[in-house]
């Protein structure tokens, strides 16, 4: 038996499930290849900047953690056994599955089966929406890189508890660049507390981290992945 983990949330990213996967899927399906590609899909699609967010085949395929999770006992390999859960987790309707989408594009496509995410599925299958696949590369997830709680507590303090929702939301709302960035620039002008930062971030969320404007820049698509779980249900 593996030695029990310790989390800890204020060094970690912390991930975003859905309620209704602890009170509909996990007492409705006991198979735990299809709950491990379901919390895998959750966290694929937090961890990952595209724009807008999807999942492909090839997603599942490169990550070491998925791999590890799928390591085969008898003969079937690894990535014949993480195809298997996907196509079971597709069968149980928890992932929309799209293939061939265009005539240039063979990777198959999947989307967290939710209000938004059947329509942003149905806009990709008719045309409305278009996603410029040869310019999105697997997820890659990078452990090493400080999110929000370990930068607070680097160039800061400790971390109350009210401030960790502080940060938390910061993180949902901000770009991992940006909050890197910002308390960068904090941390040179010797002004290292909260305020300070979450000022340049609303600087840069109203104006452009450039300088340029940031209305009007809503993109025709973004009505499917808009509201509660946006990130997640893509």
């Amino acid at each position: 038996m593996n030695p029990v983990l310790q989390f800890d949330p204020a060094k970690e990213r912390l991930i975003r499930v859905p309620e209704s996967y602890f009170t509909q899927v996990l007492s409705a399906i006991d198979d735990h290849a299809i709950q491990k590609i379901t919390l895998f899909s959750f966290w694929l699609l937090e961890i990952q900047e595209r724009d807008p967010k999807y999942l492909t085949e090839n997603d599942f395929l490169t990550q070491s953690a998925i791999q590890q999770a799928f390591k085969p006992q008898k003969s079937v390999s690894t990535e014949k056994n993480i195809r298997n859960a996907l196509e079971k987790t597709v069968q149980a309707g928890i992932l929309l599955q799209l293939k061939n989408i265009d005539e240039n594009q063979s990777e198959t496509i999947y989307f967290i089966n939710s209000p938004k995410g059947r329509a942003a599925a149905a806009a990709l299958a008719n045309g409305d929406l278009k996603i410029e696949f040869h310019k999105h590369q697997p997820v890659r997830v990078q452990i090493n890189k400080p999110n929000i709680f370990k930068l607070y507590e680097d160039h800061i303090g400790a971390i109350t508890p009210m401030m960790a929702e502080f940060l938390q939301d910061a993180e949902e709302q901000y770009s991992v660049e940006w909050i890197r960035d910002a308390f960068e620039i904090a941390v040179a002008k010797n002004a290292r507390n909260w305020r300070y930062i979450e000022a340049i971030l609303k600087s840069w969320q109203e104006k452009g981290k450039d300088g340029e404007s940031r209305q009007n820049t809503e993109k025709p698509w973004q009505k499917y992945l808009e509201g509660e779980y946006g990130d997640v249900e893509s």
